[in-house]
């Protein structure tokens, strides 16, 4: 570490400590989404100055780039609370409206079910048991089909469905089984970003259900479960990474900590080839921003040309690496202009929903929270709001909206 990396860690600790201070003070309590983009960028940014890894320099510009997105989301937040000021908050959770939530849950983890056990009697049939267990890593490639794949996908909402049956003491036996069943889905579909994506909108909806008795203690105690979990995925499932890399720190001395870190920071040295013009330019407006349109047009209609999902890898010095953060791809996509509108409107976006969940009592405001928070938590890594997100939601509205509400987006209903 130079001093310089020093200097820009204190810069950032600071940045962050601020984001915390201020995020209290807007909303009562610490864990809001203001702290989260805050604390999660700058967290990312400290640690890639910590110099673990031989990475790529970081420019002065690359940055600035993330300064200005932590501006942004600042005043966006500051506009979703014009005329809401902190007296008229609820400190305590609003009367807890839970109707539909037990038939949600049971719906959701069927269909899930469904899914997993369809792709494995197509990938039993297609291979045979025995090579199929022989070849574990064939899921990584095979199981997630099209349509079928959407159903085993679903099973990411059972385990924060669950989290708000537990927090009502509405939890009966068979749903631990349900759970289960919905997780080990997950497993097989070969991809550790969905059991991720479960884990973290369950632990937004839990920070939810009480934000007053959420701790810092239970973060990090999340963190460490993912944490082990990525580690034992990586070195068992995901045979297709690099195991390790050249160190001259402790890390070295503790390969399986590795990969993590990479994923940690990694996206600010792969942004720097976006700022500097090392790497090639999107192919299209909005290849990012707009994936959920383009693969609608073209995976979807045939309309266009289906747009690839993966973004190109570029080189960060210890490795090749393909994700640019949120703010860093949403500036590939679209400059200066578009980091700065749409860093505004995710900042206003998750506080009005955050808003919503603090002020209504309906369950499914907080599964809403809870999948935009997860890309709020992974912000310094990938733009999370792609097509899978949109399918979830639009999920979550016409079961929970729809289905079970009559449509009714904002009318507290009585509860049950």
């Amino acid at each position: 570490m130079t001093f310089v990396d020093f200097g820009w860690l204190l810069l950032f600790a600071f940045v962050a400590a601020v984001g915390l201070v201020l995020g209290k003070r807007m909303f009562g309590f610490w864990f809001s989404p203001l702290a989260v983009f805050i604390g999660m960028n700058c967290a990312s940014m400290v640690a890639y100055h910590l110099r673990l890894l031989e990475f790529s320099e970081v420019s002065p510009m690359t940055h600035f780039l993330l300064l200005a997105s932590l501006a942004c989301f600042t005043f966006g937040t500051m506009i979703a609370l014009e005329g809401s000021p902190r007296e008229k908050l609820n400190d305590e959770p609003p009367p807890f409206d839970g109707k539909g939530l037990d038939t949600f849950f049971t719906i959701t983890a069927i269909l899930a079910s469904i899914g997993w056990l369809l792709a494995v009697m197509i990938l039993v049939g297609r291979h045979g048991l025995g090579a199929l267990l022989g070849n574990i890593w064939v899921l990584q490639l095979e199981f997630q089909m099209q349509f079928i794949g959407y159903l085993n996908m679903i099973g990411i909402l059972v385990l924060p469905t669950f989290v708000l049956k537990w927090a009502r003491g509405r939890v009966h036996f068979w749903d631990y089984a349900l759970v289960g069943t919905a997780l080990f889905g997950l497993l097989l579909a070969g991809i550790k970003a969905y059991l991720i994506y479960s884990m973290l909108t369950a632990l937004f909806v839990w920070s939810t259900t009480r934000p007053d008795r959420f701790r810092p203690a239970y973060l990090f105690a999340g963190l460490l479960v993912m944490l082990g979990f990525f580690i034992v995925y990586t070195n068992k499932v995901d045979v297709f990474v690099s195991g390790s890399f050249e160190s001259r720190t402790w890390l070295a001395n503790f390969p399986s900590l590795q990969r993590p870190y990479v994923y940690l920071v990694g996206s600010w040295p792969a942004l720097e080839n976006i700022v500097n013009g090392t790497m090639p330019d999107a192919p299209m407006g909005g290849v990012v921003v707009l994936q959920p349109l383009w693969k609608l047009l073209g995976d979807g209609l045939g309309i266009i040309d289906p747009m690839p999902f993966n973004l190109p890898f570029t080189n960060i010095g210890t490795t090749f690496f393909n994700v640019y953060s949120l703010p860093g791809e949403i500036f590939w996509d679209f400059g200066w202009p578009g980091l700065i509108i749409l860093s505004t409107a995710l900042g206003a976006i998750s506080t009005k929903l955050y808003l919503r969940v603090r002020r209504l009592g309906y369950w499914a405001h907080h599964l809403v929270y809870g999948i935009i928070g997860y890309g709020l938590f992974l912000s310094p890594f990938v733009y999370s709001y792609r097509f899978n997100v949109f399918v979830i939601l639009g999920y979550i509205f016409a079961v929970a909206f729809v289905g079970l509400r009559g449509g009714s987006l904002f009318v507290r209903q009585d509860n049950d």
